[in-house]
């Protein structure tokens, strides 16, 4: 009888704990839900693929023409998921660029990401534009004699997936050779 019990115990001893967790090694590995993901190397390689696992000190991603891919943590510079819309219709990865934030002579509703900038060199002088966050953006418009100096600063909102809007103004000078503010007019008689 006692025997009895005893295999009756071993079997639900195993049963409400099992064995996986009286173990020393256990697996640390994340599995990740597929999402899309682009790694970027320390060297400017991109990887396009479905991260399979990561752990402490690689990530395995599964790409469409290289299979599977093992790239050490200390080679990712970054790791991002692909949104609706990076994507061409051939499934290829097209990153957003800077330059969609603009018309031709200045800014339009896009906003710049965060951090990001960029200088237009035009025919009539330098226009340097940055990301002060995910919606804010500043910028600075000259001549390449440094006259007019112009000022700019955007608000962007995003109204739907495709539609935005921005609120935004221009501040500037016309020169800084001969300044007309603060002197008095002086009238001809």
């Amino acid at each position: 009888m006692k025997a009895i019990i005893s295999i009756c115990a071993f079997f639900c001893l195993f049963t409400i704990f099992p064995i996986q967790n009286c173990l020393a090694q256990t697996d640390t590995t994340k599995i990740l839900p597929h999402k899309l993901y682009v790694i970027t190397t320390n060297d400017g390689l991109e990887f396009l693929g479905y991260i399979i696992f990561q752990d402490a000190r690689e990530v395995v991603i599964e790409t469409r023409d290289r299979g599977e891919i093992s790239i050490p943590k200390y080679q990712i510079k970054e790791m991002k998921e692909i949104k609706e819309g990076e994507l061409t219709a051939k499934g290829e990865y097209m990153p957003p660029e800077a330059f969609s934030t603009r018309y031709f002579i200045t800014t339009n509703g896009l906003p710049l990401e965060e951090r990001e900038s960029y200088i237009l060199w035009n025919l009539w002088g330098p226009d340097f534009e940055f990301g002060v966050n995910e919606k804010l953006g500043v910028g600075l418009m000259t001549s390449w004699v440094g006259f007019p100096i112009v000022g700019s600063v955007k608000y962007s909102i995003g109204l739907g997936p495709k539609v935005n809007m921005a609120l935004g103004g221009l501040l500037g000078w016309g020169t800084w050779i001969e300044p007309s503010f603060g002197k008095a007019q002086q009238a001809l008689s």
